[in-house]
This record gives C-alpha cells, structure tokens and sequence, in this order.
C-alpha cells in the first residue's frame, strides 16, 4: 500500500509559520481528510497549505488544498462531502480548537488535466 500526501507530513515540513493552536487544529484533521479521501475513494496526489491575509478586516485564514485524482466533476462532488465531513468534526470540538479550525478553508483541485473542449 502506497502512502499518499498528507497534511500533517506537510506540516512537518515547515514551510508555513503557524500559531501553536492552529498547528494542532491541522494535526487533529490530518486523520480526517485522510478518511473522507478513502471513504470517497479519492486518491491524493499532493497536499499544499497556504495562508492568507485579508487586508481590510487582518483576520487570517489557513488554506488547505488537496490535489486529487479525480475528474473535475468528481473532484467538486468530494469537495463538498469533505466539507460536511469536517464542519461535522469542527462541531465535536472544544471551543478553543473550533475557533483555530474555523479559520481553515479547504480547496479540492483536480490533478488530472481535462481535455479542452
């Protein structure tokens, strides 16, 4: 069995400085995306985390994108399953962690090129 991506390998790559509590919100949800890719039969091909800042309010936010091996379609359809997968896990968190876990947004991209029409 081959071992895909995943969020918390990228996180111990170090190449984003996070807060210590948001760290932690990204290694509890590690398992969870790793889950909802095999229940959905998703394969990762990659995994990338980014931050941003919006300037007019300076709130932060953690971007966790997700290559998959999927069609477009398919790609967008796990999307939104991995949503409801996670908003469920946020919900069984204690306050403090909800509050660093509601400040990810999760991306799912096709890594599979589609022809052009």
């Amino acid at each position: 069995m081959s071992s895909s991506p995943s969020v918390h390998a990228t996180l111990e790559s170090g190449h984003l400085d996070l807060p210590p509590q948001a760290k932690v919100a990204l290694t509890v949800l590690a398992p969870i995306l790793a889950q909802a890719a095999l229940d959905h039969a998703a394969p990762v091909r990659d995994v990338e985390l980014s931050s941003f800042v919006d300037p007019d309010d300076n709130s932060h936010e953690i971007v966790v994108t997700q290559w998959v091996e999927l069609r477009l379609e398919a790609a967008l359809d796990y999307w939104d399953k991995l949503e409801i997968a996670v908003e469920q896990w946020i919900a069984t968190l204690p306050s403090n962690l909800a509050k660093e876990a509601g400040g990810i947004a999760l991306e799912v991209r096709s890594a599979i090129d589609e022809p052009a029409l």
